[in-house]
């Protein structure tokens, strides 16, 4: 980055010139603007992914033998008490609804966030309801109330508008500030926006960077590999659309009959899918068909999630609209417009011509025997 040419370069905006001009421009501009969130975002997303899946395991291995118990405490995070599975059928049927009123009547203003049910279909089972603040009230802050299921009785309490220690504070604001849970659907958006700027200055940066080093003076092989180096960023980046959307399909459809936990279906489905698309694409040889085929596949499977969702549960969008449920019928409208939006740009897509450097015609030798 040219630190000196940044600030200048961010004024400047060509919209009349050449598409290159004018994607440098729009490269830069939105760069610019998205950089405070892009850094939050990063710094963020560190903490939660890094911090919890590397450091967490290591740092509790080699300062603490192990002893998950002791960096808990030491951090300030207090975990809550096992429950056994006894091994024996629950005699009546569980009806969850109910702990989730009894959590509503205790805490009216708590965001309900969190269900885990435990040891379920045991005579041991517990449900506990968790949930946080609305975000206008308190920032900071989660609780839960822990209900035996078997006689319905409250064994857990936490509650969310109490003080909050400095690593449960910490740890909060960090989901917040990456997940952008603190505001309404218009955080939502800004968050969506300016996660659309994200990648497009990414996607946009590695094309001129190609553009940049395709020339004439550059070695065959250079070129080749660059070719090659893009179009493996371009597969990878292209085809997260279309398996983000097969796989809320594969969710909704699938899930529920798999054996394992939900979240290791989705992370098993997910990637594998991604690393076989990401795969196919390169056969391509083409980041123009690598395009096309992602936003067409991408934007029919889009439209596949709402018509899965009818279908398994009978939510369709204006069955959700009706009964109140917003943040699905949010989530299938999103979709549809996404899809709809993919496929539109998709069938106007035209592929560049490559034009033919102009050559001048060579003279025409003289007739000699009219000398």
């Amino acid at each position: 980055v040219h630190w000196k040419k940044i600030i200048p370069s961010f004024y400047v905006f060509r919209p009349k010139a050449k598409w290159k001009a004018l994607w440098t421009d729009a490269h830069v501009g939105l760069g610019l603007i998205g950089l405070p969130y892009q850094f939050m975002f990063a710094v963020t997303g560190v903490y939660l992914i890094v911090g919890y899946s590397i450091m967490t395991p290591t740092v509790q291995s080699f300062l603490y033998d192990g002893d998950a118990a002791k960096i808990q405490e030491i951090s300030g995070f207090t975990g809550g008490p096992e429950y056994t599975f006894e091994g024996k059928k629950l005699s009546e049927p569980t009806k969850i609804a109910p702990f989730i009123e009894k959590t509503r009547e205790k805490w009216p203003d708590l965001a309900i966030n969190e269900l885990q049910l435990i040891n379920y279909g045991d005579a041991n089972m517990h449900v506990k309801v968790g949930g946080s603040p609305q975000f206008e009230d308190k920032l900071l802050g989660t609780g839960h109330l822990t209900y035996r299921v078997s006689d319905g009785a409250v064994v857990e309490t936490e509650d969310p508008y109490a003080g909050v220690g400095y690593a449960d504070g910490a740890r909060n604001l960090m989901l917040r500030l990456h997940y952008g849970d603190f505001g309404g659907y218009g955080m939502k958006l800004i968050y969506f926006i300016l996660g659309l700027i994200t990648c497009f200055v990414i996607i946009s940066g590695v094309l001129i960077w190609l553009t940049a080093r395709d020339r004439k003076a550059t070695s065959q092989a250079k070129r080749t590999f660059n070719s090659w180096l893009v179009r493996v960023y371009m597969a990878v980046c292209l085809s997260i659309f279309p398996v983000t959307a097969f796989t809320f399909i594969a969710v909704k459809c699938f899930a529920d009959t798999y054996s394992g936990a939900r979240m290791d279906f989705i992370f098993q489905f997910f990637f594998w899918t991604w690393l076989v698309v990401s795969v196919l694409l390169l056969f391509l040889r083409s980041n123009y068909l690598a395009n096309k085929i992602c936003l067409i596949l991408g934007g029919i499977l889009g439209i596949m999630v709402p018509v899965s969702n009818g279908i398994m549960t009978g939510n369709w969008p204006w069955e959700t609209f009706r009964q109140g449920y917003f943040q699905i019928f949010v989530v299938d409208v999103f979709w549809l417009a996404l899809s709809i939006t993919a496929l539109l740009v998709a069938f106007k897509m035209k592929p560049r011509e490559k034009t033919e450097p102009n050559r001048k015609r060579a003279a025409k030798p003289k007739n000699l025997s009219s000398m």
